[in-house]
């Protein structure tokens, strides 16, 4: 891409925004394109604006970090800057905008290195960080991510520069005084009719006056366009000045507050805090609810996904963990007394579960429409029930003696592997699996084990309900065999 693209582009980004700024002065769009070329084009945007929208650009339009003894006008170190009022606030904007184009720029990118330097100029005309003790806003409010402010300053220096080298009254300016002017713009003062060897001096050994020069010409030999809408403020996936957080690649404005977050869910209530009202639910009915809450739970969480702070799957994880500790049984050497100490700081089922069911009711009567009843939940006496069953399914004692025809349908060695656990497996695998189904698309990009998560739980279903209709079976046949005589 040549220069002229360059400028065709400012042009078409910009144009509509710096020609209303600069109507009825003798300032033209032609004098703004030539100076922001000059300005940041080398160091900054030739980099980004084939690629980056106008507004993930303006950010970056950062450089100048010459300081003492290359430099004389405020501040000249960062101990300078930094005695200033917010100067240590500013230093560190300026250090991170610093490291910030140097991900472009790798001459920028080894000039970070040094903790003490910084940009000190800013937007894509370079507005001076001389200027921070008086007009501080611009610099800790970012407002150079912003055309028009960045044009607003612009107009103000152009103003001031005109005057030293002309007078206020200029109503026109020839491409030679807009030479000059744009000198005094760039080194603050200018020996007009001395010619273009003025100003800044580069590494090639142009000066400032002589760049312009050219950047002018080239200016007027790519038409202004049709007026359009201004760019928009800084992009949210632009690099962050202040300590970064993940930025989706979309641009947004970077003006205003930031984004309200989504308010925190509720924290479970207790037995203590609520009432569970009478009502019919099933298991089938809970594992459903509960895969619903899970998915909404995510839904309002995509970056982290589903967490351990949300209090539904806390308690839910808490619950499992329960249950596979009743399955591994209690630790050899354990003593009564330690198992009291254990049960009395740990959750239990009969707490837990209450907790979960007044999450799943309080999630479902929120998203029932106005006017429609909401599902009916367990009482205490059917909690009380359902723990008893996982409890009887957990805590019955397998024995020595020999299997019956369902729970040895496999054999008696795995029938043994299997006694008092099959029950257990079932249950928690038709939860996981309902799970899966529900939630797991976002599993397939998050965690990319299988090729889809969702057609695991789909398959792994029938599966496990058949091992829980098989535990539960087992579980009759043991109950009528402790019922029956022994023979």
């Amino acid at each position: 891409m040549s220069e002229l693209d360059a400028i065709r582009w400012f042009k078409d980004q910009f144009g509509a925004a710096v020609t209303e700024a600069l109507t009825g002065t003798p300032f033209t769009l032609d004098m703004a394109t030539a100076i922001a070329m000059q300005e940041t084009y080398g160091d900054c945007w030739q980099f980004l604006y084939q690629t980056k929208t106008a507004a993930q650009v303006l950010p970056l339009c950062v450089g100048d970090t010459l300081d003492y003894p290359n430099r004389t006008a405020f501040p000249q170190t960062k101990a300078d800057l930094c005695q200033a009022p917010n100067g240590q606030q500013m230093f560190d904007i300026a250090h991170q905008a610093l490291i910030n184009v140097g991900q472009f720029n790798p001459a920028y990118a080894t000039v970070a290195k040094n903790p003490n330097k910084f940009c000190h100029g800013y937007g894509i005309f370079q507005y001076d960080i001389q200027f921070f003790r008086n007009d501080p806003e611009f610099f800790l409010d970012f407002q150079w991510y912003d055309i028009s402010q960045c044009v607003a300053r612009l107009l103000k220096e152009l103003t001031a520069a005109l005057s030293r080298a002309y007078g206020p009254h200029m109503t026109s300016l020839t491409d030679d005084q807009m030479m000059y002017v744009a000198i005094a713009y760039n080194a603050g003062h200018v020996n007009v009719g001395a010619g273009p060897k003025q100003g800044y001096r580069d590494a090639s050994g142009k000066y400032y006056g002589e760049n312009f020069q050219s950047f002018l010409h080239l200016a007027h030999s790519v038409p202004s366009p049709a007026p359009v809408a201004p760019a928009q403020p800084a992009a949210a996936d632009a690099p962050p000045i202040v300590p970064p957080a993940a930025a989706p690649e979309q641009a947004a404005p970077a003006q205003g507050p930031p984004p309200t977050p989504p308010p925190p869910i509720a924290p479970a209530p207790t037995p203590a805090q609520s009432t569970i009202p009478a009502g019919q639910l099933d298991l089938v009915s809970l594992i459903q609810q509960a895969s619903m809450l899970l998915k909404a739970a995510a839904a309002q969480s995509p970056q982290a996904g589903i967490s351990a702070t949300i209090p539904a799957v806390t308690a839910a994880q808490q619950l499992l963990k329960l249950v596979e500790t009743a399955m591994a049984g209690a630790p050899s050497g354990s003593t009564p007394d330690a198992s009291k100490q254990a049960s009395a700081t740990s959750p239990n089922l009969l707490t837990l579960v209450p907790q979960i069911l007044a999450l799943i009711q309080g999630a479902t009567s929120q998203s029932q429409p106005s006017g429609t009843q909401p599902t009916g939940t367990p009482s205490q006496a059917q909690i009380k029930q359902v723990v008893s069953i996982l409890q009887t399914f957990l805590d019955s004692p397998t024995g020595q003696q020999a299997l019956g025809q369902v729970n040895g349908a496999l054999g008696q060695t795995i029938g043994n592997i299997l006694d008092g656990k099959k029950s257990a497996i079932g249950i928690l695998g038709a939860m996981a699996t309902a799970v899966l189904q529900n939630v797991g698309p976002s599993f397939a990009t998050a965690v990319p084990i299988v090729g889809s998560w969702a057609g695991l739980g789909g398959a792994a279903m029938p599966i496990f309900l058949a091992i829980a209709a098989w535990g539960a079976l087992g579980k009759f046949e043991k109950w009528f065999q402790s019922a029956s005589p022994n023979q």
